[in-house]
């Protein structure tokens, strides 16, 4: 992977996989190496919401991050799927 990771389709994709997969650890490492601009068009894309973090507290932003990827995870959902709009936006 390149030294300054996008939310690209393909990283959009990979994300989705490994959020249906239960895979908490894969989801983290791809957000782990993005910048919190880049997290907020990944967590968007995948369906979930995002607290704007410029101007505030980055670790709320973090930590929104983080529950939603935990809780995806566990029900081997993405932010669509949990939301109940899977099939306005297929994978």
């Amino acid at each position: 992977m390149s030294a300054d990771p996008r939310a690209t389709p393909e990283a959009l994709e990979a994300f989705r996989v490994k959020l249906r997969a239960g895979d908490t650890a894969g989801a983290f490492a791809t957000v782990k190496r993005m910048t919190p601009e880049c997290v907020s068009m990944l967590m968007l894309e995948a369906g979930f919401s995002v607290q704007d973090h410029r101007g505030r507290n980055v670790k709320d932003f973090w930590a929104h991050v983080q529950s939603n990827i935990v809780k995806a995870c566990r029900e081997r959902k993405d932010g669509y799927e949990l939301r109940g709009e899977a099939e306005l936006f297929p994978a």
